[in-house]
């Protein structure tokens, strides 16, 4: 079972091509899950489909937060912060119903991730199986430590939420072997995140010194394995230059405090076009995470022929073939996080056969338009269960 089977009423307007109303984060929100929103409605199946977007982006951070995400999390971005993320969270939810109905949408997409970001699609799921509509919800995040970190009641809770979405598109094998032990592994799709496939590029040099590697801090660091990269930072002196992309005001005070400017170059938030010029002059992609989904960047990387160092959380080992298309350290290991850098700044040869096998394995398996027609099974499959069901 893939969607709810809940009748469409027939007052709403029928447009041309079925639409799809996709409920999510959208700029000036950045990330993996942001680019996913905007790959997803840019992509061909816009053909097909009509997307109307619902934002959910809530007022962005001033400062990084200090923990791991949790539920505390919301208000470490501050009290101010935290009262107009409220208000303006309080205000997409009571918008909703009247763009849903202004929209005409058939099918809504929700995307889910962990803590609050469950909690509250949970809301706009409800309100969007009470009118009728058809849900396919897809999951980001790190799920399995918001599930397990969860009381037994509140387990109880989730499974129940899950159980009523009609489709739950998941991102990779292991997420699905994890979800298939909560809810019925019929209405489970796997979609990986995909990227577009640039034009070929030209050859890099490989004389350069030192060599270039690209980390995405993000605005929001937690868990991207900022410690690491710092602590390793020293040994790379004079041989590896790590632009520090997206990076937190807080985070270049500390680069400057521990004398690393001229190892780590804080770059600022970067649009697409100047993140790709990044991805063009860098030689490798660090993504050290303590915890991911399907990271979106790691896939940009690989599409721009870069080689990968990276932890084996989330689908990164579903993806990263050790020694063949990149290298896998433990998590929290700055020393085996430096071996790592070394061994591929000390070997051209190696990055850019590790570099071409990425670019290959993009074009063969997480091309954009060939993986996104997935999501048009879906929802396809929604829409002849309501047609039979208002039969």
């Amino acid at each position: 079972m893939l969607c709810s089977t809940a009748s469409v009423p027939r007052r709403f307007p029928i447009a041309d091509k079925p639409r799809v109303l996709v409920v999510g984060p959208f700029p000036p929100t950045t990330g993996g899950v942001t680019t996913f929103m905007l790959n997803l409605i840019g992509s061909s199946q816009k053909e097909e489909w009509e997307f109307v977007r619902h934002s959910t982006t809530r007022p962005l951070r001033k400062r990084a937060i200090k923990g791991e995400v949790t539920y505390a999390g919301f208000l470490e971005g501050g009290i101010v912060r935290g009262v107009k993320s409220l208000v303006v969270t309080a205000w997409h939810v009571v918008a909703y119903p009247v763009v849903l109905l202004r929209s005409g949408a058939r099918i809504v997409q929700i995307q889910f991730s962990d803590y609050f970001a469950f909690w509250e699609p949970s809301i706009y799921m409800a309100m969007t199986l009470a009118m009728g509509r058809a849900v396919v919800i897809r999951f980001g995040g790190v799920f399995d430590g918001f599930y397990e970190g969860s009381s037994v009641r509140t387990q109880s809770l989730i499974r129940r939420i899950l159980d009523a979405a009609g489709g739950i598109v998941v991102q990779s094998q292991r997420s699905y072997d994890y979800f298939a032990q909560l809810t019925d592994p019929s209405k489970l799709r796997i979609i990986p995140n995909a990227v577009p496939l640039p034009p070929p590029l030209p050859e890099r040099d490989e004389t350069v010194s030192p060599v270039t590697a690209v980390f995405l801090c993000n605005m929001e660091p937690v868990g991207k394995g900022i410690e690491e990269v710092l602590s390793m930072a020293p040994g790379l002196r004079g041989r590896v230059r790590i632009r520090c992309i997206a990076t937190h005001a807080g985070v270049r005070q500390r680069i400057t405090e521990l004398g690393l400017d001229d190892v780590v170059e804080p770059v600022g938030v970067l649009d697409r076009a100047a993140l790709d010029v990044e991805y063009r002059r860098a030689d490798m992609f660090l993504i050290p995470s303590h915890g991911e989904g399907f990271p979106n960047s790691m896939l940009e990387a690989m599409a721009m022929a870069l080689p990968i160092i990276a932890t084996p959380v989330g689908a990164i080992p579903e993806v990263i073939e050790e020694g063949v298309n990149g290298l896998l350290v433990p998590i929290a290991d700055a020393d085996a996080l430096l071996k790592a850098t070394l061994t591929l700044a000390n070997d051209a040869a190696l990055r850019g056969r590790m570099g071409v096998a990425n670019r290959r394995k993009v074009a063969d398996e997480y091309e954009l338009d060939r993986n996104f027609e997935r999501f048009g099974e879906v929802w396809r499959d929604c829409l002849k269960r309501n047609d039979r069901k208002t039969r």
